[in-house]
């Protein structure tokens, strides 16, 4: 399969979120149209690209994660009240609004200019069209992201730091977004990608749990008990995201493959690869 193909897939997979939250679908498309280049060989160019959309990912960060606090803060006041008194309740809430303010005035330029970044990037894409991505390519592009994201879970297992499930968390969604554009987005799912998607999503949970508990440890209220039950069921996702893990990324690599291209790669992708060389 060409290149150019991949990487458009990602554009309309993006598209379609986008008048209901612009900021996470950004965010999204940035990163899936990252994890597809690097299905690809590493050349300075397509280096340069990543590293463009890697910028247009961070700009929108503190827009997202203004939203994740106070989300995590509606959670956390509906599950336990009595952690906070309603004074401190609302210097937090009001810290979040005025951030939330100082954020309005930019956030329409900062979409706009993360748009065109995206857009600029989509019509380069245009110059990838002549690289072919050949069967044996993809399976051992998809190998080496299996093999990173297995070995982010042995680092949590070992220690259970916020930044060790982070990267856990990115070579995950990683590995999916490049089977999901490498099986074409198949609907319904295929049960590794399903599996995948939710390890995935269990982890932005633990990491969302972690940037609250951050914001909290901050704050001048006194929020060392809402901060301690906080943790505790962060540990508790922590302990279930390892066993699901576990049966995740069970397999070698080599097997693993065979059950995750669901039909074989020859039946959607390995024809026009091939002819392309011949």
């Amino acid at each position: 399969m060409y290149l150019s193909e991949l990487i458009k897939s990602a554009f309309r997979i993006r598209s379609d979120k986008m008048a209901t939250d612009p900021v996470h679908a950004f965010r999204v498309g940035t990163k899936r149209v990252r994890s597809v280049l690097r299905l690809s060989k590493q050349t300075s160019r397509r280096r340069k690209k990543i590293k463009v959309l890697r910028n247009l990912a961070r700009e929108l960060a503190p827009l997202r994660d203004t939203i994740i606090l106070n989300e995590q803060l509606n959670l956390a006041l509906a599950a336990d009240q009595a952690s906070l008194k309603p004074i401190e309740t609302e210097m937090i809430q009001k810290q979040l609004e005025r951030r939330a303010t100082q954020l309005s005035s930019s956030r329409n330029e900062t979409l706009k200019r993360v748009g065109l970044g995206l857009k600029k990037i989509a019509a380069d894409s245009t110059h990838e069209r002549k690289e072919v991505l050949s069967e044996s390519d993809l399976i051992a592009a998809l190998c080496r992201s299996y093999r990173q994201a297995k070995r982010s879970q042995a680092n949590c297992q070992k220690q259970r730091s916020v930044s060790e499930f982070h990267e856990w968390r990115k070579s995950t969604k990683i590995l999916q977004y490049q089977l999901e554009a490498v099986l074409k987005y198949q609907r319904p799912k295929n049960k590794t990608v399903s599996a995948l998607s939710d390890l995935a999503d269990l982890l932005g949970q633990i990491q969302d749990l972690s940037a609250f508990v951050r914001f909290l440890k901050n704050h001048r209220a006194h929020s060392g008990k809402m901060r301690h039950t906080l943790r505790r069921k962060r540990s508790k996702l922590e302990s279930e995201a390892l066993n699901d893990g576990d049966k995740v990324f069970k397999f070698k690599a080599k097997h693993w493959i065979k059950d995750a291209l669901v039909p074989p790669l020859r039946h959607g992708l390995g024809r026009p690869a091939d002819r392309a060389q011949k």
